[in-house]
């Protein structure tokens, strides 16, 4: 009897550490570019972020730097700036755009088809801050990346709370964009389907 519950004993260690293996291989790696107070304390905020949420779904990079002094990007590398240092839903949310334009770079066919339906549907898009992106198709392409931004978030937090996170974005940059999400967000959903760019392949919890 006891060795057969020594054996058990062995197994359950070796599947608690086999666990907790798997999610150490999926911890982000977070660098910080300037190691200030503020660039600590983002940092140590998007850990508990990670702990307390599943993310994984949403993840497609793992690598993160945090810079006080840059824009929040996602190419070369993944980059966060700390004006959203203690407020959970806007760095999450700033996050998961910026995991987004990873999704979407390896879908490139499938985002200009998409892009070029969007540019029927709204035949004029403002482009420059706040109501627009960079250029014009920067614009039509977060047209695309923050209704998938908003699903990430709702799905993650809950859609009261996305709600009012969009809600602060529409004020505050991309005003335009985050406005069409807010009216059209079932036309763009659909739009989206029709070119296999929802997070239906991605993540089993969606199945819209």
């Amino acid at each position: 009897m006891r060795g057969h519950a020594d054996v058990l004993r062995y197994a359950v260690l070796l599947i608690a550490l086999m666990s907790q293996a798997s999610c150490a291989s999926h911890a982000l790696s977070i660098a910080l570019v300037n190691g200030t107070d503020d660039e600590i304390a983002v940092r140590d905020q998007l850990e508990r972020l990670q702990e307390r949420y599943d993310l994984e779904p949403y993840l497609f990079t793992y690598k993160v730097h945090v810079d006080r002094t840059q824009v929040p990007h996602s190419h070369p590398v993944l980059t966060l700036h700390t004006r959203h240092a203690g407020e959970n839903d806007l760095l999450l949310s700033t996050f998961l755009h910026e995991q987004i334009h990873w999704y979407l770079s390896g879908r490139l066919m499938q985002v200009n088809a998409a892009i070029a339906e969007l540019q029927r549907l709204y035949p004029q898009v403002p482009a420059g801050f706040p109501e627009g992106a960079r250029n014009a198709r920067s614009s039509y392409l977060h047209l695309i990346v923050n209704q998938l931004e908003y699903h990430a978030l709702a799905d993650v937090i809950g859609k009261e709370r996305a709600d009012a996170a969009f809600e602060f974005w529409r004020d505050d940059h991309y005003t335009w964009i985050y406005q069409k999400i807010f009216e059209d967000g079932r036309a763009i959903d659909a739009l989206l389907a029709r070119h296999n760019l929802n997070w239906a392949d991605r993540n089993p919890r969606r199945s819209d």
